[in-house]
């Protein structure tokens, strides 16, 4: 069983109804035009803590079916819809999963992860810049690309803690 947590322009239903196949979970952004019909609305709970007075909360727990000819074609399943206001931000997002296990504001949660994740590699990107390398064996391009990464967490470490 694996977990995909993919960003909206990589949308593909045939993928989708493949990874259900397989058992493979996945969360991504709904785009604004996909075509599709309410199956049930999933109850939604309120909740009063600080952290979701703080982060926001979710509007709407669905479960759907797509409409559209060729994508309910590519994927003839039931999915999940979950729509979260970020308050930080002051917007809606709308997910979309084929998990109905986990909570609504688990699914918000995973989305903001990923978030975390894509800064991470693009400060990585933007920070570890390599013109050559001085072995080309895969064993020393493995070393210098560790070292590299070692050094690089070490200095940011040091400038959060300073």
């Amino acid at each position: 069983m694996g977990f995909a947590n993919i960003d909206k322009g990589y949308i593909d239903f045939d993928r989708f109804a493949h990874w259900i196949g397989q058992g493979v979970f996945f969360v991504t952004w709904v785009k604004s035009n996909m075509a599709y019909r309410v199956v049930e609305n999933r109850p939604v709970p309120r909740h009063v803590g600080r952290k979701m007075e703080f982060r926001g909360r979710v509007r709407s727990d669905k479960t759907i079916e797509l409409t559209d000819r060729e994508s309910s074609r590519k994927c003839p399943h039931q999915l999940r819809q979950v729509k979260y206001y970020d308050a930080v931000s002051k917007r809606t997002f709308t997910f979309l999963t084929n998990n109905v296990r986990l909570s609504a504001q688990t699914v918000a949660d995973l989305d903001n992860a990923r978030w975390f994740v894509e800064l991470f590699f693009k400060d990585l990107k933007q920070n570890l810049t390599f013109k050559s390398f001085y072995g080309t064996s895969q064993n020393a391009v493995t070393i210098q690309l560790c070292q590299a990464l070692h050094n690089w967490i070490y200095v940011k470490e040091k400038l959060v803690l300073s």
